[in-house]
């Protein structure tokens, strides 16, 4: 019996049984509709009932369960993991939700979809099954009833799958979903202008469109049979009838869902009110527009609460710092008296500090004199640190100079060293010429001796004029080499020059610092001097201030009892903080 109910609590098969439940009596209601607009006779009622009922539960028995088990098993196994606690990523959980709440839309497409398609098959079975046998126009007329009834049903069937769904929801919303998916989707369900337009607007236009068929029918024969007056007349207002019971029953569907989601916002404020610090907040699964309002001021909620629980510290803060603010006020009146006493002591004082400062006026007039001398001894050193400074500069563009013109030296000899290799080359161009001629002369015999002779001659020169250029390509390689080396020497000097150069200004600079110390030490001295010439004259007055300090001693004690005043009144105000 434990596994059995275990069983029916998961997902799946409360979807299917909800689904069962519906289509159970919205197909007998379905069934009867139409029977209402074709008159069936009893040899044609039970025939029809009989497939009908047989066609309903191969439907909801075999292709329905099948379709629900495949839409709903992956969101029903993850629920049965989220039940056991084992789901908590966030961004799982916010998965799990959009998945849940896509069932209903999808659930009621394909039904709306496999109940058009069985109301056309049923409808032709109708008409051509020998026993019932409808006209065309009875089967139209039955064909739209149904359609009429399989739209109720399915619409049924939305609010069944989402009434499950959305306690699915709200227990995974509580559980903590990722919050931008707020800002980006208003509603995750069916929103309240869709609802208007499938639960209210499209029955009344389906009613309205059927009883304009109805009436358009008149007093023509219906299923091969005429009717009286009255018997028509009983027909179309049992149709109105049903058709104004169907229609205020899906209108007061759609009310009472927009009552619950007023009595959720309604919830959402009594909480608030009734008790600012309760950590209750009032469950949504973000279906609708209100939901999301719901989700909304839970979030407010949360926030007032976080803001209370702030004031609540304030307070708590205020009333320490209220405590000491009455312990240092009583303090700073016991103080109040032991500085009273003080200034006596201080004005015995004072006549001693007026032999002292006349000793050190004396004292700082040698140290304005010795700081002037030493002003005129750094002025001195200064200007002959900067003519050192200018010969260093100088020496330091001469060997520049030098530098720039061996570079340029070093230059013209890589330029002779290029034509010399040039010469080298031609002339062994002309040597192995000379060789080649040698040859040829050899071959002509005694014809040939004559220019074998001065071929000779010209391979010699040749081979002469190489060895010569190889011994200028000597000279100039050495000539190179000492040239780096003197350039390299010139530039270590030059590098010495800049490094002395540079620490000549950092000395005449720091030179004309301690020149302006020294000047300004000069300054100050003659400035402590005045300063101490003037302290005499002003003790005078520190005595007269003092005795303005007594005089504010007590008023200090009066300040004193207004700030005990005050710390009261905040104690009353951190209490009030405190009982938010």
């Amino acid at each position: 019996m434990n596994m059995k109910n275990k069983k029916k609590q998961t997902f799946t098969r409360e979807i299917f049984f909800a689904q069962v439940k519906n289509d159970y009596y919205s197909s007998l209601f379905t069934f009867f509709y139409s029977t209402m607009f074709v008159f069936l006779t009893i040899e044609q009622l039970i025939p029809a009932a009989i497939i009908t009922f047989i066609a309903l539960g191969i439907f909801i028995f075999g292709i329905l369960q099948i379709l629900n088990r495949k839409l709903t098993r992956s969101v029903s196994e993850r629920l049965e993991i989220f039940k056991s606690g084992a789901l908590v990523n966030q961004e799982d959980l916010t998965n799990l939700f959009k998945d849940v709440m896509n069932i209903p839309k999808q659930i009621f497409s394909l039904q709306s979809f496999l109940y058009t398609i069985a109301i056309f098959l049923l409808s032709l079975f109708y008409h051509y099954f020998p026993s019932i046998n409808l006209d065309w126009r009875s089967t139209l007329l039955s064909y739209l009833a149904c359609f009429f009834g399989i739209y109720i049903c399915a619409t049924g069937s939305l609010r069944c799958t989402e009434k499950i769904c959305n306690r699915y929801a709200e227990e995974i919303v509580e559980k903590g979903i990722n919050p931008d998916i707020i800002n980006t989707k208003k509603n995750f369900g069916t929103s309240l202008s869709v609802k208007v337009i499938i639960e209210i607007i499209v029955p009344v236009i389906i009613t309205n469109v059927l009883s304009f068929f109805v009436l358009l029918q008149g007093y023509k024969p219906i299923n091969y049979r005429h009717f009286s007056p009255y018997m028509q007349i009983f027909r179309i207002i049992t149709i109105a009838s049903a058709s104004l019971f169907i229609t205020i029953n899906v209108c007061f569907n759609f009310y009472k869902t927009i009552k619950n989601e007023l009595n959720k916002l309604k919830v959402s404020v009594k909480e608030i009110l009734k008790d600012s610090k309760s950590e209750k907040y009032t469950r949504t699964s973000l279906a609708n527009e209100m939901d999301c309002n719901v989700y909304i001021m839970n979030q407010i909620l949360r926030k007032f609460r976080y803001l209370v629980v702030k004031a609540s510290q304030v307070g708590k803060n205020v009333l320490d710092t209220t405590n000491q603010l009455s312990i240092i006020s009583t303090t700073l009146s016991k103080n109040s008296l032991e500085q009273s006493t003080d200034v006596k002591e201080i004005l015995s004082t004072m006549e001693d500090s007026n032999s002292l400062s006349k000793n050190i006026a004396n004292r700082i007039l040698n140290v304005s004199e010795g700081a002037e001398n030493t002003k005129k001894e750094i002025e001195s050193s200064l200007e002959l640190l900067k003519q050192n400074v200018l010969q260093f500069e100088q020496i330091n563009v001469s060997n520049e100079s030098i530098i720039s013109g061996i570079k340029n030296l070093c230059s013209q000899i890589e330029n002779i060293g290029d034509v010399v290799t040039l010469i080298n080359n031609i002339a062994d161009q002309t040597r192995i010429i000379a060789f080649n001629a040698e040859l040829e002369a050899v071959s002509a015999g005694n014809e040939g001796k004559n220019f074998h002779i001065v071929a000779t001659e010209i391979r010699r020169l040749a081979t002469s004029t190489m060895n010569s250029i190889q011994e200028i390509q000597q000279f100039i390689q050495s000539i190179q080499e000492a040239s780096r080396k003197l350039i390299d020497s010139s530039q270590n000097e030059t590098s010495l020059i800049k490094e002395e150069t540079e620490l000549s200004h950092q000395l005449e600079s720091h030179f004309d610092t301690i020149k302006d110390t020294s000047a300004l030490t000069f300054i100050k001295a003659n400035n402590i001097s005045e300063i101490v010439d003037q302290q005499t004259s002003s003790f005078s007055q520190i005595v007269i201030t003092l005795k303005q300090i007594s005089s504010g001693i007590e008023s200090f004690t009066v300040s004193t009892k207004t700030i005990s005043d005050t710390a009261q009144k905040m104690k009353e105000l951190s209490s009030v903080l405190d009982r938010l």
